[in-house]
């Protein structure tokens, strides 16, 4: 799969897709079980049920055994009590996909691709898998300039999203080898992670590219050292510090970036 294919398939994801916010007075569940907006009337996806009762109190299993009729009942009472709050919801043709929180900032998977377009047009990069589902994202993408082609290995990101509250905004450095199904994912529990909350759109795409260019960097420190520990076994020991020292380097940066966009508004 080439870039072309990767933004064909997320322009044709987002083709009629909507956010609109809404203040809990303005809801009701009608007795047919769709969610009356005053404008519209939408069906709620299994995932935006679930987080309609999460933010309105009510157990999702007791919700989900209760007729339509009772639904409506239930819902709409807690409508009423929470009648100052106001919620945001996303949707597609007739769904509502997501109910969420008015603080939750939609960094789509639009700005992701736009962001690494930018990042990435002028280097040797391909795509090495995409994954478009309902509730997440996931890129890899691998370098053609840091590689051995002796052993296989080349460096490489990972980029995960969701745009319906599943997941953060995720950056993460590995190092790919062709030999085998798994990449080694250089730290998992180093890798950027930022959730859709407290930055706009603008500062989180800031704080995205500067995490991409790091995670690029990071991967190929340790794709350094794997081909040195290649070798010479007895590097093995310093490559394993090296991986950690580059990670953490990687951690603290990317935090620093962001705490320093929080510092600048």
């Amino acid at each position: 799969m080439d870039w072309t294919q990767v933004e064909e398939r997320i322009v044709e994801d987002d083709r009629n897709k909507w956010d609109r916010k809404a203040a809990a007075e303005e809801l009701r569940i009608v007795p047919d079980g769709l969610l009356d907006v005053g404008i519209a009337r939408f069906a709620l996806s299994e995932l935006a049920t679930s987080q309609m009762c999460q933010r309105l109190g009510i157990p999702v299993l007791y919700y989900r055994r209760l007729p339509h009729e009772l639904q409506a009942v239930v819902a709409n009472h807690d409508f009423g009590r929470l009648h100052e709050n106001a919620y945001l919801l996303r949707g597609k043709d007739e769904w509502v996909r997501a109910f969420l929180s008015t603080d939750y900032v939609a960094y789509n998977n639009a700005h992701i691709a736009e962001t690494v377009k930018e990042l990435l047009q002028q280097a040797e990069v391909s795509v090495k898998s995409f994954v478009l589902e309902e509730t997440h994202l996931c890129l890899k993408v691998i370098s053609e300039e840091v590689i051995d082609r002796d052993s296989g290995l080349k460096a490489g990101i990972m980029i995960g999203n969701s745009e319906v509250g599943t997941g953060s905004i995720s950056i993460e450095p590995f190092v790919y080898r062709l030999a085998c199904t798994n990449d080694l994912v250089v730290s998992k529990e180093q890798g950027f992670r930022h959730p859709h909350t407290r930055l706009t759109v603008d500062e989180l795409r800031k704080g995205t590219a500067l995490a991409i260019s790091i995670a690029f960097k990071v991967a190929s420190k340790s794709f350094q050292s794997l081909t040195s520990a290649a070798c010479d076994p007895a590097s093995d020991r310093l490559s394993k510090e090296c991986f950690r020292g580059a990670t953490v380097d990687a951690f603290i940066l990317t935090r620093r970036a962001v705490t320093h966009i929080h510092r600048q508004r």
